[in-house]
């Protein structure tokens, strides 16, 4: 994902749509070619549960089923982050005459609409290969579309208290139950077990969203005059006052809070940190608390506010999850009594050498005695 994010230009811009349809499948669990089905009219920002639940539909049956989306630590595989730089620097959420007269309005990838599966599935399987362009081409012929949803069902089984259940949730699988008859499929809940695994985070923690009011409520119309610099949006539903307003606001504060990281490990001319610097030059970007500093020096400096606060509101989550997580509570108990048993086996350790140690220079000392007599 780093080399996409990086090889990204003005001219090929395209890249940041291949890596938002590998993001958008990889986080999902997804087969190659259901990314073409996401609509944005069934998206909802569920309050209760304190993310996005994105349906997916299941290609083989067309079964919908909830889906919620959570933060990551590395751009790369953290949805908002792609979504938000498909959004900006490929006017995602622009619409032509064309693609409304074909009922594509809230289609959320509307060029892969008119494409078959495998088309789609050759598409990823392309971006697949190009991101891992510094891998032998021996080996990287190997990878494909499919190797996308068996790297995630993998990194999922692997977490511990994952559950046959958390995984079909996520994936789509059939559990072999009927079971699954009486559950609503639709609700967010069941699948974010599995989407924390894939995040490393505990399966039962709350969800945290990056907060572009961390920069403060004075500056809350220089942050909308930024939204309407980066983001093209004819979809009703994401313009100022729309109810998907809320996922572009938390698209763009993730790519803030990643910024430092991407100007690092992609450079500040790559398309998504020059795209974002240059916005803050064009609308004179401001902070009364730095009279002193640059546009892009403010927006790096807003930077460092939104990652703060998520921060801060991840660790208390993850801190809140683990003292009532009765599993938690056993291993943490575990370990320490694992700890303890260690400490008394190295004590043990080094109460025996040094009493071979006693024992050797006494031997030592009793052969040179002899010696002298």
């Amino acid at each position: 994902m780093r080399s996409l994010w990086k090889n990204a230009t003005p001219n090929k811009a395209f890249v940041l749509q291949q890596a938002a349809w590998l993001c958008d499948t990889a986080d999902a669990v997804g087969r190659p070619g259901e990314c073409k089905f996401g609509s944005y009219s069934e998206w909802e920002f569920d309050f209760k549960v304190g993310c996005p639940n994105t349906p997916w539909a299941e290609s083989k049956t067309l079964k919908k089923y909830g889906m919620s989306r959570i933060c990551d630590d590395f751009f790369g595989f953290d949805w908002f982050c792609n979504i938000g730089a498909f959004w900006m620097c490929n006017d995602g959420l622009a619409r032509n005459a064309d693609q409304i007269s074909k009922g594509q309005m809230n289609a959320v990838f509307p060029n892969l609409h008119d494409v078959s599966n495998a088309y789609v599935a050759k598409k990823l399987t392309n971006a697949v290969r190009c991101s891992l362009e510094r891998v032998p081409h021996e080996i990287r012929k190997k990878f494909s579309a499919k190797s996308i949803r068996k790297g995630m069902i993998t990194e999922i089984a692997m977490s511990p208290f994952i559950t046959l259940f958390n995984v079909c949730a996520r994936s789509g699988h059939w559990s072999g139950t009927s079971l699954e008859s009486y559950m609503d499929c639709m609700n967010p809940l069941r699948s974010l077990p599995a989407d924390n695994a894939l995040h490393g985070n505990p399966l039962n923690m709350e969800p945290v969203m990056p907060d572009i009011d961390a920069v403060g409520g004075g500056n809350r119309e220089q942050v909308e005059a930024l939204l309407e610099e980066l983001f093209v949006v004819d979809v009703p539903d994401f313009k100022r006052g729309g109810r998907l307003r809320i996922i572009l606001e938390t698209c763009f504060a993730s790519m803030i809070r990643h910024l430092p990281e991407i100007v690092r490990l992609c450079g500040g001319h790559c398309l998504v940190a020059s795209t974002l610097f240059r916005a803050a030059e064009m609308i004179g970007l401001t902070d009364a608390r730095y009279p002193n500093l640059n546009p892009k020096s403010v927006l790096l400096q807003w930077s460092e506010m939104v990652s703060d606060k998520y921060r801060q509101e991840f660790d208390a989550a993850k801190l809140k999850t683990m003292n009532s997580s009765a599993d938690a509570g056993a291993l943490f108990n575990m370990l320490s009594q694992v700890a303890r048993d260690v400490k008394e086996l190295k004590e043990e350790k080094r109460n025996t050498e040094l009493e071979l140690a006693k024992e050797k220079a006494l031997t030592d000392y009793l052969s040179q005695q002899n010696e002298t007599l």
